[in-house]
C-alpha cells in the first residue's frame, strides 16, 4: 500500500535500527515508549510510521494519524516546532504534533500557545517502575500482589519461568493472546486487533529489535508471557504481556518474573500506557509506579 509521506521521510524498517538506538540510548528513565525501536517496527504497519534524521535530530511521523512526533536529539526550540508544523502544512499535512513532554510545554507555554492549542493525553501517559521494586514487591501497598503470587505458588507448585524462545514458543504465545482477547470486556476491546497484529509482527522482527521475553509454565504448558526490549541503556520497555485468567495469580507472577529476568540489566521498566481502559488503568496504578511519562498534543491554530 502506497502511503503519502512528508518530504524526506521514509517508512521505518530494520535498516534504521542503529540510528534509532543512537537517539534513544541516553533517554534514561524518561523516554516515551513511542520511540522504542520495537514499537516503531511492530506497530509500523498499523500506524504507518516513518522517520527521518535531520540536523542531529530524529523525527518520527505517523501517517495513519497525521502526527509528527517531538524530535529526539539536539535541543528543540518552540520556533523549530512551529517551523516543522508549518512545513508540513505547506505540503498538505495537518501539522499536528504528538508526544510533547508536558514539562517542555510548561517551560515554553507562552510561545507555544501563540501558535498551537495544547491537549494533554492522559490515556497515553506511561507507567515507569524501578526494576527492583517489581522484582521484590516490597511494602504494604504491594502486599496484594504478593498474596496473589503466594496463592499461585500453592495452587501450582510445579510452575516454572524461563526465557521465551521465539521459534519454539511463537504458536503457544499467539494462542494465549487469542484466548486472552476472547475474555476481554466490551470497554477493553477497541485496541485488541491492533495489539494482536503488532504481537505477530514482533516475531518477524525479533533479531533486528533484540526482543527478549519471559514465559510462565504450569505442567509444561505456557500460561503467561511477556515480551520486552531495552529502549535506553537503563530502561526496558515491556511491549506485550498476557496471562490466562484461568490461572489466578499468573498475571502477577509473569510481571514479577519478567522483572527478575531484567534485574541487573535495566534500572527501570516502562510498562507503557493504559489507553484510558478503566480496568487496565486500575491494574497499572495498583503497582505504584515510580513516575509517569506525561505527554500531550499540539494542534496548529488557524492562520
Amino acid at each position: 500500500m502506497t502511503v503519502n509521506l512528508p518530504a524526506n521521510f521514509h517508512r521505518v524498517s530494520a535498516k534504521d535500527a542503529d540510528r534509532v538506538r543512537f537517539f534513544t540510548a541516553n533517554g534514561g528513565g524518561m523516554l516515551s515508549c513511542e520511540y522504542a525501536f520495537g514499537n516503531l517496527l511492530a506497530w509500523g504497519d498499523r500506524y504507518q510510521l516513518a522517520c527521518q534524521e535531520l540536523d542531529q535530530r530524529l523525527w518520527v511521523y505517523g501517517a495513519s494519524s497525521d502526527f509528527l512526533y517531538f524530535p529526539l536529539g539536539a535541543p528543540v526550540s518552540p520556533q523549530l516546532l512551529y517551523a516543522a508544523s508549518q512545513d508540513l502544512q505547506k505540503q498538505g499535512f495537518s501539522g499536528k504534533l504528538a508526544v510533547i513532554p508536558i514539562d517542555y510545554y510548561d517551560r515554553h507555554r507562552e510561545e507555544l500557545d501563540a501558535w498551537f492549542t495544547w491537549q494533554s493525553s492522559p490515556d497515553y501517559f506511561e507507567y515507569v517502575h524501578r526494576t527492583d521494586v517489581l522484582a521484590d514487591l516490597p511494602g504494604k501497598k504491594l502486599s496484594p500482589k504478593r498474596n496473589l503470587i503466594n496463592q499461585f505458588e500453592r495452587e501450582y507448585p510445579d510452575w516454572t519461568s524461563r526465557e521465551l524462545n521465539p521459534a519454539a514458543d511463537k504458536d503457544a504465545v499467539l494462542n494465549i493472546a487469542d484466548v486472552w482477547a476472547g475474555h476481554m470486556e466490551m470497554d477493553e476491546t477497541e485496541h485488541i486487533d491492533d495489539d494482536l497484529q503488532a504481537l505477530a509482527a514482533a516475531f518477524d522482527f525479533w533479531p533486528e529489535v533484540g526482543f527478549q521475553g519471559t514465559v510462565l509454565e504450569v505442567q509444561g504448558s505456557i500460561v503467561a508471557f511477556a515480551i520486552y526490549s531495552m529502549m535506553t541503556t537503563t530502561m526496558a520497555d515491556v511491549h506485550f504481556e498476557k496471562a490466562l485468567r484461568s490461572h489466578k495469580g499468573c498475571a502477577q507472577m509473569i510481571n514479577r518474573e519478567t522483572a527478575r529476568q531484567l534485574r541487573g540489566k535495566a534500572e527501570w521498566i516502562n510498562r507503557e500506557q493504559d489507553l484510558g481502559v478503566p480496568g487496565l488503568r486500575q491494574a497499572k496504578q495498583s503497582y505504584e509506579p515510580a513516575h509517569m511519562i506525561e505527554i500531550g498534543l499540539l494542534y496548529p491554530r488557524p492562520s
